[in-house]
């Protein structure tokens, strides 16, 4: 699976630079701020899915289960990794890539919104997922387009999405993509009728 992230990286790289002869800075690659825009998107990933965790234990959609007794550390680490590389991926792809793709040939919300829609369509054959999920998935796609382009660089969003996956799965030990995640520090379990 991360072999198949970096072969998609790599893909859109090569049809941005090869085929559609735009620079890296189109895709995003902004190197100048790489740091600073990668630890804001980070910080703002892990805390909006913290919140959002939050708010589901407070309004009793989801009940703390447990804590892990022995933090897997080294799993952790690895997990971080391969979040970080799917999270970049997916954004170069559809975000980098196709959205900007479709920007230079049509409006701005037309691109958001086409590929905001086969950023949630990639997602259906997860398992578990609903009508709402799907939905969730373009509104994310939207934000995710939006602060691409207020941003103007890849890497605030892409560490955004990873840092969401990582704190979803392995520290809320909430399925992520409808996959359940041994590696956790805490396992919050949905209520049912919630």
């Amino acid at each position: 699976m991360l072999l198949g992230t970096l072969v998609t990286i790599l893909l859109s790289v090569f049809v941005v630079r090869v085929i559609e002869r735009r620079s890296m800075r189109s895709i995003g690659f902004k190197g100048e701020t790489f740091f600073r825009d990668y630890l804001i998107g980070f910080l703002l990933g892990a805390l909006a899915i913290a919140l959002a965790g939050g708010v589901a234990l407070a309004m009793g959609a989801m009940r703390f289960e447990n804590m892990s007794a022995a933090t897997p550390w080294g799993w952790l680490a690895l997990f971080l990794f391969g979040f970080l590389i799917q999270g970049l991926s997916e954004e170069v792809a559809l975000r980098g890539y196709y959205m900007v793709s479709l920007k230079n040939r049509t409006s701005t919300a037309v691109a958001i919104g086409l590929s905001s829609l086969v950023f949630a369509a990639l997602h259906l054959m997860n398992s578990g997922i609903t009508a709402i999920s799907f939905f969730n998935l373009v509104l994310f796609a939207v934000f995710a387009g939006i602060y691409f382009f207020k941003t103007d660089s890849i890497w605030g969003i892409a560490a955004f999405h990873s840092a969401w996956n990582f704190v979803q799965g392995n520290v809320l030990g909430v399925l992520v993509s409808g996959i359940e995640i041994d590696a956790t520090i805490f396992k919050l379990i949905p209520v049912e009728g919630r």
